[in-house]
């Protein structure tokens, strides 16, 4: 359930008694107690300065509610800020804001609605008067910071809400490659690289279709844009299937690869055999030039 921080010291400064009520259930609270949680749906507050029965309420100059909440969101996706005012609020004056409440991007004064005030978020506001709720389209990466609300109705009622936005890149599927390869004493060992472009902060999870597989290393770098696995298999004629999964809390991704040993073992075949082709041309070459010159030689001797 949402809660909120009642605030009971905006009262009449005779009031020493706080009441907060709710169905059949009544809290009494000093008023040096000015902070502590309360569900925000049926609240209704009393205030005396002597010790009364729950109900014998003094006038209130003003009363606040102040809730906090947390919202994620993808980025150009829309998302909807609640102000968290109950259905019979009624509110008058909206006040949204940021950096701690000093610089406001949509407001409800005097019946009028302004929500093009600060540049970043030109076209891009709704401000929803029936519920003091604030609507941002086209989210982008720059929206993730902490928004201000004070909703006032016709009863002075002030209520605040502190709301935290952040917003996640959409992944696109990792990049994953093969960096080194070795096979040696039976043993095959891979190098793998999984990276996502221009994402902070991703999760990365690494999954191998098969148990003969050591997992050596899984090294995450700065800001976790990469993520390097070493393993090693046996044995080394096995072809597997690894899986490299990517997260960022919102959204989620994967890339695979299969790889064998045996390829490695062609390719290092393949290699050696370009060489010896290479040495036995390069030794023809050298023994043709040789024949050449000599011929030369000899032919002007005999002249």
């Amino acid at each position: 359930m949402a809660c909120s921080r009642l605030d009971c010291s905006n009262v009449l400064m005779s009031a020493s008694v706080c009441w907060v009520s709710r169905g059949n259930s009544t809290l009494k609270r000093p008023l040096i107690d000015t902070t502590y949680v309360y569900p925000i749906s049926g609240y209704s507050l009393a205030f005396n300065n002597y010790s009364p029965l729950p109900g014998q309420e003094a006038t209130v100059a003003s009363l606040r509610f102040i809730n906090g909440k947390t919202i994620t969101a993808i980025v150009n996706d829309s998302v909807v800020l609640p102000s968290g005012v109950p259905s019979e609020f009624h509110p008058t004056e909206i006040h949204w804001s940021l950096f701690s409440n000093v610089t406001l991007i949509a407001t409800l004064i005097s019946g009028k609605i302004r929500d093009n005030r600060y540049e970043q978020f030109e076209n891009r506001l709704k401000l929803h008067t029936n519920n003091a709720s604030l609507e941002i389209l086209q989210l982008r990466t720059q929206d993730s910071m902490t928004y201000y609300v004070s909703v006032f109705n016709q009863s002075s009622i002030e209520h605040q809400s502190e709301i935290t936005l952040i917003v996640y890149d959409k992944l696109q599927p990792p990049k994953l490659e093969v960096l080194q390869t070795s096979n040696e004493n039976n043993e095959c060992t891979f190098k793998f690289e999984c990276s996502v472009q221009q994402v902070k902060n991703v999760d990365y999870f690494w999954n191998a279709m098969t148990t003969n597989v050591t997992w050596k290393e899984n090294v995450p770098s700065s800001e976790n844009r990469t993520s390097v696995l070493k393993i090693s298999q046996v044995p080394v004629n096995l072809n597997v299937t690894y899986n490299c999964k990517v997260s960022n809390n919102m959204t989620k991704a994967s890339a695979t690869m299969s790889v064998s040993c045996i390829a490695i073992k062609n390719d290092s075949h393949r290699h050696q055999t370009l060489l010896i082709i290479a040495f036995f041309f390069v030794l023809f070459v050298i023994i043709c030039s040789f024949i050449f010159v000599s011929k030369k030689k000899i032919k002007k001797t005999l002249n």
